[in-house]
């Protein structure tokens, strides 16, 4: 018990420390006066507003060092409790929106299934595969960008709040891995993108693609107490 209000003492910034150097003081000296006056002097008999008044100057100024000291510690834990709700919230909401972007790009991923292995019979056939597939990543690349978008304000926002939390990001894949896979996958795409813009097949780029945007909609993401 001591060595905790030693604690608490040492803690307790220098401004809060002179107002209890003064208050505390200030209170036992009214109270002695009160008190002599009350019992030998009768000095109050008759004076109830300067009587109330003293009593609450008195009050105070015990009731200021300890709101400083010991309310202010007993409050701590309960803005600890709410900080880390607040967190939990946080990531909770980032996390959402990441998996809403994976969902949109798990359907892309199936949407473009049909591509994957193709092998057309002749220029032609493949002419209108590569405009097929233009013209649905035309429509629809901006989940990857999401994707990316999302997870990046997983990893910033959400992260550091659960860190200062004592709670830490988990991933099904490495998580640095992960980050590599999420950038490779919008690369990918960009670069997909441009090439069918241009009339040039990316023969060399669509397995690792597909792979890539297949895994990168399956990584599962929560949070734990470090």
């Amino acid at each position: 018990m001591v060595q905790s209000l030693r604690d608490i003492w040492t803690e307790t910034p220098p401004l809060t420390k002179l107002v209890c150097k003064v208050s505390i003081p200030l209170g036992m000296t009214l109270m002695a006066v009160g008190v002599v006056g009350d019992i030998f002097f009768k000095w109050w008999d008759g004076l109830s507003f300067i009587t109330n008044l003293l009593s609450s100057v008195t009050g105070l100024a015990f009731a200021v060092p300890f709101a400083l000291l010991i309310l202010d510690r007993l409050a701590e834990p309960h803005a600890i409790a709410a900080e880390r709700r607040s967190a939990i919230r946080l990531a909770g909401l980032w996390i959402a929106k990441y998996e809403a972007a994976k969902v949109d790009v798990a359907r892309l991923s199936r949407e473009l299934q049909w591509m994957n292995g193709l092998a057309p019979a002749n220029a032609e056939e493949e002419a209108a595969a590569f405009d097929e597939l233009h013209r649905t990543l035309s429509s629809n690349w901006g989940c990857v960008l999401h994707l990316r978008d999302a997870w990046a304000l997983v990893r910033g926002t959400a992260e550091q709040r659960l860190a200062e939390n004592g709670m830490r990001l988990r991933t099904s894949l490495r998580i640095d891995h992960y980050d590599q896979l999420v950038e490779s996958t919008y690369q990918g795409t960009m670069r997909i993108l441009q090439a069918t813009s241009a009339n040039m097949p990316p023969h060399a780029e669509l397995e690792t693609w597909f792979s890539e945007l297949g895994m990168v909609s399956s990584v599962r993401v929560s949070f734990y107490d470090d």
